[in-house]
Parts: structure tokens; C-alpha cells; sequence
């Protein structure tokens, strides 16, 4: 697990609308960052990973009805191995992708690529 650390700088994903902020000062979530990391699946060994207590401000719940803005772990992978569609013969792709997991209940929203 990497040192969890507080996001210091706004991030916007125009592919799905995601906004993430820097937390509140003082902002202490209920989750640990150790439960934040176990509750994310899938994540690789050849990949990169950091883990960011953010503000997530999408004005999208990210799974059902949720608060915005919502506190959130996010861990936040590069070069993240994505098979190629349609052909076995294709070689896969990397990008990043992240992976929300709301800091108050501990629950993981998923993998989301870009």
C-alpha cells in the first residue's frame, strides 16, 4: 500500500465528469486509508499506485444517490494494464484509471479508466 497522502491540487475527468478537490482542512474520514486499499480490486504489479483522500464533486453520484460533495480514498494507478477489444491477437493497452471508495462507509465504487 502506498503512503496515503490528501489530494493539494483540483483534478477534472471529462469522461465521465468525475471532479475531485482537495479535502476540507481538517477533514477526517471514517475510513481508514488500510481499509480504503483492501476494499479496491484488481490492481496489478506492474502498475503504479497512489492513494488520495479527495473531494469527489461530479454532481454524479458515482453509484446510486450519494452527497456531493462526497469525501472519498481514491487510489489513482498508472500504466494499468487494459486488454484490447475484439481480438485475442491484440496487444493490450496502459492507461490510468482510478478507483473511488467513499471514505465514510468504505464502500469501493469500481474501476473507472481514462
Amino acid at each position: 500500500m502506498p503512503s496515503p497522502t490528501r489530494l493539494t491540487a483540483a483534478r477534472s475527468f471529462r469522461f465521465n465528469g468525475l471532479r475531485l478537490s482537495p479535502p476540507p482542512h481538517g477533514a477526517t474520514p471514517a475510513v481508514s486509508a488500510a481499509r480504503a486499499w483492501k476494499a479496491v480490486r484488481d490492481l496489478q504489479t506492474g502498475a503504479t499506485y497512489k492513494l488520495v483522500l479527495a473531494e469527489s464533486n461530479s454532481g454524479e453520484a458515482l453509484d446510486g444517490p450519494s452527497p456531493s460533495p462526497l469525501l472519498v480514498w481514491v487510489v489513482i494507478g498508472s500504466h494499468v494494464e487494459v486488454k484490447a477489444l475484439g481480438s485475442r491477437n491484440r496487444p493490450c493497452l496502459f492507461e490510468s484509471a482510478l478507483w473511488p471508495v467513499d471514505a465514510s462507509t468504505g464502500v469501493a465504487y469500481g474501476e473507472l479508466t481514462y
